[in-house]
């Protein structure tokens, strides 16, 4: 009996490999792609995790870590509304930026 590969021409054949060699090499940059898209992902985690403990570190400088939670989110929602441009916004801001570098100088 014979196989289908004994009546192709050798160009046939070639046409063959080189398809065959064209698919490892996909596979291969697929699982690359994989890999890239996991570093990104990894990267954009460890970047939240380190913004989260950040804000951690803020509701410790602010004295809350024994508040309820509930209190905690109702305080920070009833300053979400305000804008960068606002003097409410400011004063907070203010408040805090003298608080961290209070705890700044006292940490040196």
């Amino acid at each position: 009996m014979c196989t289908m590969g004994e009546y192709m021409s050798q160009k046939e054949k070639d046409a063959l490999e080189k398809i065959k060699k064209l698919e490892e090499l996909i596979a291969k940059k697929k699982a690359l792609l994989i890999r890239e898209k996991g570093k990104l992902t990894e990267k954009e985690r460890k970047a939240r995790n380190k913004k989260l403990i950040a804000l951690g570190s803020l509701i410790e400088a602010a004295g809350l870590m024994e508040a309820d939670e509930s209190f905690i989110l109702g305080l920070l929602l009833s300053g979400s509304h305000l804008t960068p441009d606002s003097n409410r916004y400011a004063e907070f801001k203010d408040k805090g930026a003298l608080v961290l570098k209070q705890q700044k100088k006292e940490k040196q």
